[in-house]
């Protein structure tokens, strides 16, 4: 007897759940992992990279992984992320994406201080070069920045008493992170991802 198909699991069209930043952080450390096997090159890395930071929903990141093994990293799943029937899913809050402000130098540093105007989220990439942000002189309540450097350092500073949430890995290099005491009374909140193959990662004040 026909039961009306109460095997599926999902409803056909269902949306997908949107990725969290601890969702592309993870789908991040996975590639990192596999460059460090050697599956990847540095210039696949970067690219596979910045599609994971720039995916909304888990479909999105896996072309990023078919060609290369399961780990035990967990990366989100298009199947995982849809919602049984007869769920209930919130009433969806409009989204706006993003602008993003891309600093690049190949065989040159990129280097920016003062009272520059980074975008929401601000892209350095540099082969060959060292990166260094300053937002310490910055009026914002907020900044963003995803940092990638091969063959070179990444320098963030940030203000005194700023709120900071870091992240990344160092492939080949060092951490240095030297913040002032009394740090997060700023209302200025400072989010650092960066990533270097042969390269230090410092973070300080200004």
């Amino acid at each position: 007897m026909d039961d009306g198909g109460a095997a599926d699991e999902t409803a056909p069209g269902s949306p997908e759940m949107r990725l969290s930043d601890a969702d592309r952080d993870g789908a991040v450390a996975r590639l990192s992992q596999a460059m460090s096997d050697g599956r990847l090159d540095v210039a696949e890395f970067e690219t596979r990279s910045r599609q994971a930071y720039a995916a909304t929903v888990p479909s999105e990141l896996t072309p990023l992984f078919v060609d290369l093994p399961p780990t035990n990293l967990p990366v989100p799943t298009a199947e995982a992320a849809v919602p049984a029937v007869g769920a209930q899913i919130p009433t969806p809050v409009p989204a706006t994406r993003q602008s993003r402000r891309w600093l690049l130098s190949l065989f040159g540093d990129n280097k920016r201080s003062g009272r520059w105007e980074p975008g929401e989220q601000t892209v350095g990439v540099t082969f060959f070069g060292d990166t260094e942000l300053d937002v310490s002189e910055l009026e914002r309540d907020s900044v963003d920045i995803l940092a990638f450097s091969v063959f070179g350092d990444v320098t963030v500073v940030v203000p005194a008493n700023a709120q900071v949430d870091v992240g990344g890995f160092a492939v080949f290099g060092d951490f240095s992170d030297r913040i002032e005491p009394g740090a997060g009374s700023s209302a200025m909140r400072v989010r650092v991802r960066r990533f270097s193959l042969f390269g230090d990662l410092r973070l300080r004040s200004g």
